[in-house]
């Protein structure tokens, strides 16, 4: 009787096949920057949204809201570059947004400010006419 796990019924001859029989390996793939096309161009960012965040950052962190107004002008500025249906589309609409809500956010302490000189001016009104 023979045992059918003395040999391999797949090999084709009496030896197994060699890995390496078509040639070497391949060698490791390529390492640097992509080939030239390979990506698209990204858009140029547009200068009204980079102002717009600036301004906005700027006056929520040191001017005490002063330059906010302009922030969300540049913003809204920006918002209308950045649009999908702009005629030549622009990249930065994430820096539009965000320079529009830092904006909007550094004019509660211009607001503060505004509030405190009106009450000082009318104290100061009511004081010298008493």
């Amino acid at each position: 009787m023979t045992d059918p796990y003395a040999s391999d019924p797949y090999a084709a001859g009496p030896y197994a096949p060699d890995p390496y029989a078509a040639g070497p390996p391949p060698g490791p793939s390529p390492v640097g920057p992509p080939q030239f096309g390979a990506f698209p161009a990204p858009l140029p960012s547009s200068n009204a949204a980079i102002a717009g965040f600036v301004l906005g950052l700027v006056g929520l962190a040191m001017c005490g809201g002063l330059t906010s107004p302009f922030g969300i002008w540049f913003s809204a500025q920006g918002m209308k570059e950045t649009a999908p249906t702009a005629r030549a589309p622009r990249g930065g609409r994430g820096l539009a947004i965000a320079g529009l809500v830092t904006s909007l956010v550094g004019l509660i302490p211009l607001f503060i400010l505004l509030l405190y000189g009106a009450f000082m001016i009318v104290g100061l009104v009511m004081a010298a006419t008493a």
